[in-house]
């Protein structure tokens, strides 16, 4: 498959604030931070592609279920948000947030439930599973 003008968000050590002028294709690694480290450092492929950092404009909306391992970086969705108000979607922008920002308030609701079921609070392998 070839990219046509890409351009990788990810934290890389050459990693630009700054999104090149003419960019036709964005890519996203949706994945946790470590994974997503795997998967850019088994890829050479990857290496080849200018990569860039998105910078929040107030505190992301993700970090209280996870935190970054640096401040400034954002969840796969957050970026994507980003990106669609950086091109003028801000309707589509607005809507990814608003569905962000619901998974994350529901967050201690969940764990409420889990624990009034089962008495006890979940580990991270039952939380994958949920």
């Amino acid at each position: 498959m070839e990219f046509k003008n890409p351009v990788l968000v990810y934290p890389s050590r050459n990693a630009s604030l700054v999104v090149p002028a003419v960019v036709e294709t964005i890519i996203l690694i949706d994945a946790t931070w470590t994974f997503a480290k795997s998967l850019y450092n088994k890829n050479e492929w990857m290496a080849g592609i200018p990569t860039v950092i998105l910078q929040p404009v107030s505190e992301p909306i993700y970090s209280p279920l996870r935190k970054p391992p640096k401040d400034g970086l954002v969840s796969t969705a957050e970026a994507l948000v980003i990106i669609l108000e950086n091109i003028g979607d801000i309707e589509s922008a607005g809507v990814l947030r608003t569905a962000l920002q619901a998974a994350v308030d529901a967050e201690p609701w969940q764990n409420r439930v889990y624990q009034e079921k089962y008495k006890d609070p979940p580990n991270k392998e039952d939380q994958l599973l949920q």
